[in-house]
């Protein structure tokens, strides 16, 4: 090996042909030469040395060997140190199930990256060329791949049940090893060290999360680090009850067994399904029961035995077997009481408490209700399976029996009602008068259910007392007879609480003969009147007086009156007789005769007495807009009956309407339209007749109308201007000669004879029985300026008169003739002027139409109101 002086030491011990060495490091790189000496027949030649050989020396380092999970990439680096040339870079695997290492294409850098989904045990190698010196092959290092899967994901048990965890590790030339942790405290279990794990929870409390940790070992001998599967197993624990476990379910009656679930997942589901223990202690479902509450009624003692809820849990889709609670016996059993019953108040009543189908020991109490308590209250000292009871009044009280059967609880019996009733016969009049009804009614206190009702009666001369045919209402009507009094009684049977009851008797009732004979009466005031009042009957008269509205009438205090009694057509009959002349409007209303009766209570008998009187209509009524009808008496009229010449209706006549009957007197008013009323036309009768309620009194009152009127009645206002204007008047009566037509001029009557003034007066239709009358006025003075009146005057059928009005408004002038004094040479001209319109000025015009003007010294005008009142210039 050449050194540093270039010189070629020689190297120990190398003596062959070839020369083996294996660099330990960098410095064994350099140049290296061979010499040789060759000997032939024992002639040696000198040593010669060869060329010179470069040595390089460098180090190839591969990853070493690996154990990783599936799908996990490992990368392999092949790392070459001490090289000074340049390098190349080929890969090679030999999958452990393969002879020969093949070529990875595509793979020539100093890296790759593999990675396998399946569990796998392969070898990778890298080849480096160096330069020109040829290539060189690493070190081999293997990657084994594993796979650990852990099943189930979910595992749902009844707390006691087993859940069966695996741990699967897939391997290729490794081994593993195994231990499980309880994830809620990340503790390892002890003792726990295969590929499978059992747990067994003794509580809902014991659910927990459990993963199983494996070790690798390669066929290489690297030991991996610890690996989990991706997904652990959640154990989700639940416990199955039922309560109560001992029940006493009463026969018709609904009862409720409740299964209750405790569980581990809030999230998970439960099925619930029941069953029944058969005879041989095996479970049978009972369909349609997949709820948490069996509801069952039982109908009879077959429902007694022992049940359980079975409850299915679901988490994830992982469902467990069903799990069954502990079993739940049921007694089933029935309890009855009594039916309801109605009795007579007084009566004793025995209830029974009936309990059949059970072999508990049983206790009884009793409670009742009465129809004001709040709620139901023990029974004292009352504690058999009977109770007795005697209903003092008429009420109905429930009642119910409360047995206790041994430890399974108490349990009421249905209610029964015991309604105690009082039958009694009741009459606003046990005291009549022969011809009389007398109703009788039956009461019934406490009335329940649906009653029938017969009737019977007892005559003094009979031993007892019999039906009465068709006496089946709660209601009898007898007609008091004149004879001695009769007993009555009413008898009462009950339909109730699915029953019959009865018959039940009311007390007896006696009718006892009484009469008092009065009639009503109605007379004008001012008339005389005359009242009677008869007693016959069974009692004697004490004595009689009389009342008028509540007050005694004491004939002593007024001459008018007068009081009479005497006997009257039997021993025990009297009459008594009030008079009264003169009746007063005031003296009408109610009479009441009293007998005071030496046995019984006093009798009374009412007079109603109607004091009326119509105030009449005039005779005659002209132009009426209404009829008012005034009436006074003792009650008012029920209706007024209309008539118009006899007839019911006429269009004229309307809106009949009555008043307000204050202090005796009432006012009744029909209302009248003239317009319907044909001019000229006869005068109408119109009748008024009042009726009363239940008399004969029929008050009537009549008048006559008749219609005056202007069938061409003066305008309201108008206005001469002219010289002169004519005005005419249409009136209309029943008779064109029985009227005259006057004019005035405010209160002045116009006289033909006025210089001023025109009258011409004639007939105009005699159909309509009209008159004209014609006034011409002459507008030579404000005298007509004013009201103007068309009055037109009859005398048949008595004096009456119509008028017809006008505003006139007369607008003129006039002027003073000439005259001028020639003694002075002063000469006055007055022109005056009337009218509502006075004129703003007043002109003077010469003869030859040219205005007269003030001028000064000579003439002046002047213009001045001498009197407002007559609207003058």
């Amino acid at each position: 090996k050449k050194n540093a002086e270039n010189n070629f030491d020689d190297i120990s011990g190398q003596t062959q042909s070839e020369y083996k060495f294996t660099p330990s490091e960098a410095s064994i790189a350099g140049q290296y030469i061979c010499q040789g000496e060759v000997s032939e027949g024992g002639v040696s030649s000198k040593y010669h040395s060869s060329s010179e050989s470069t040595v390089e020396v460098f180090g190839i380092t591969i990853t070493p060997s690996a154990v990783v999970n599936v799908d996990t990439n490992t990368e392999i680096s092949c790392a070459v140190s001490g090289a000074t040339s340049d390098l190349a870079y080929a890969w090679y695997m030999k999958p452990s199930t393969a002879q020969e290492s093949s070529v990875m294409e595509g793979k020539s850098t100093d890296k790759i990256t593999v990675t396998s989904s399946t569990a796998a045990s392969v070898s990778y190698h890298c080849s480096v060329t160096v330069g020109s010196l040829g290539a060189f092959t690493s070190d081999s290092m293997t990657v084994t791949t594993i796979s650990v899967q852990q099943t189930p994901a979910t595992a749902v048990v009844a707390v006691a049940e087993t859940a069966s965890l695996d741990c699967t590790v897939g391997l290729v030339d490794a081994t593993a090893t195994y231990s499980w942790v309880k994830l809620s405290d990340k503790s390892k279990v002890a003792g726990e060290s295969g590929d499978s794990f059992k747990v067994t929870p003794g509580t809902v409390a014991e659910a927990d999360s459990y993963n199983c940790e494996v070790i690798v070992t390669s066929k290489g001998g690297v030991v991996s680090s610890a690996f989990s599967p991706a997904t652990n197993t959640k154990i989700v624990v639940y416990s199955v009850s039922i309560s109560p476990t001992a029940l006493a379910a009463e026969i018709g009656k609904e009862s409720t067994l409740t299964c209750s679930v405790s569980k581990s997942a809030e999230s998970a589901t439960i099925a619930y399904k029941w069953s029944e223990k058969q005879q041989d202690n095996s479970f049978k479902d009972i369909d349609g029961q997949t709820g948490n509450e069996y509801k069952f009624t039982p109908k009879d003692n077959t429902f007694s035995g022992s049940y359980v809820c079975q409850a299915e849990v679901t988490d994830s889709s992982v469902s467990s077997s069903y799990a069954k609670s502990q079993e739940a016996t049921v007694d089933a059993f029935s309890i009855s009481i009594s039916s309801s019953t109605v009795v007579a108040a007084g009566t004793e009543t025995k209830i029974d408490c009936t309990v059949k189908d059970t072999d508990s020991s049983i206790t009884y109490a009793w409670y009742k209700k009465g129809s004001g308590d709040a709620a139901a209250a023990v029974v004292p000292d009352a504690a058999s399976a009977s109770l007795t009871v005697t209903p003092v009044k008429a009420e109905s009280v429930e009642y119910f029996c409360k047995v206790t059967l041994g430890s399974l609880g108490s349990f009421d019996s249905t209610v029964m009602t015991v309604s105690s009733i009082k039958v009694a016969v009741t009459s606003d009049n046990l005291v009549g008068q022969e011809g009389e009804k007398v109703t009788f009614t039956c009461t019934v206190e406490n009335s329940v259910g649906t009653p029938s009702y017969s009737w019977l009666s007892k005559k003094p001369s009979s031993a007892a007392a019999t039906a009465i045919d068709s006496a089946t209402s709660q209601e009898y009507s007898y007609t008091i007879p004149k004879s001695p009094g009769t007993d009555f009684q009413c008898q009462l049977n009950v339909a109730a609480y699915d029953g019959n009851f009865g018959p039940f008797l009311s007390d007896s009732k006696k009718i006892v003969f009484r009469s008092i004979e009065v009639s009503s009466a109605s007379v004008e005031t001012s008339e005389n009147l005359a009242l009677s009042c008869i007693y016959t009957g069974d009692d004697n008269v004490k004595s009689v007086s009389w009342k008028h509205g509540g007050v005694v009438v004491n004939a002593d205090d007024d001459p008018r009156i007068s009081i009479v009694t005497a006997d009257y057509n039997s021993v025990s009959g009297q009459k008594s007789e009030l008079s009264i002349t003169g009746v007063k409007k005031d003296e009408g209303g109610s009479y009441t005769c009293v007998y005071e009766m030496k046995t019984l209570t006093a009798l009374e008998g009412t007079i109603t007495v109607d004091v009326f009187k119509i105030i009449a209509l005039p005779t005659y009524t002209y132009n009426p807009s209404s009829i008012v009808v005034t009436f006074t008496g003792t009650t008012a009229a029920t209706s007024v009956a209309w008539t118009f010449d006899g007839a019911t209706e006429n269009a004229a006549f309307s809106n009949p309407t009555p008043g307000t009957f204050t202090d005796n007197e009432i006012s009744y008013t029909i209302t009248v339209d003239m317009s319907k009323i044909n001019d000229g036309s006869a005068p109408i009768k119109v009748k008024a007749v009042l009726s009363f309620d239940g008399k004969t009194t029929s008050p009537e009152t009549e008048t006559s109308v008749y219609k005056r009127s202007f069938t061409t009645p003066l305008p309201a206002t108008d206005k001469v201007t002219e010289a002169s204007k004519e005005f005419s008047c249409v009136a209309s009566g029943e008779n064109n000669d029985d009227f005259t037509i006057i004019w005035f001029v405010g209160e002045t009557e116009i006289k033909d004879a006025d210089d001023s003034a025109t009258i011409a007066e004639k007939k105009v239709d005699d159909s309509t029985s009209a008159r004209t009358s014609s006034l011409t006025i002459k507008n030579d003075s404000p005298v007509y300026n004013g009201v103007i009146k068309c009055v037109a005057k009859f005398t048949k059928p008595e004096a009456y008169e119509i008028s017809s009005e006008m505003n006139l408004n007369t607008i003129g002038a006039s002027m003073d003739e000439d005259s001028f004094s020639t003694g002075d040479g002063t000469a006055t001209i007055s022109c005056v002027v009337w009218g509502d319109d006075a004129p703003h000025s007043v002109v003077f015009e010469n003869s030859e139409g040219s205005a007269i003007t003030n001028q000064a010294g000579r003439v002046c005008i002047i213009l001045y109101i001498p009197d407002e009142g007559t609207n003058t210039e």
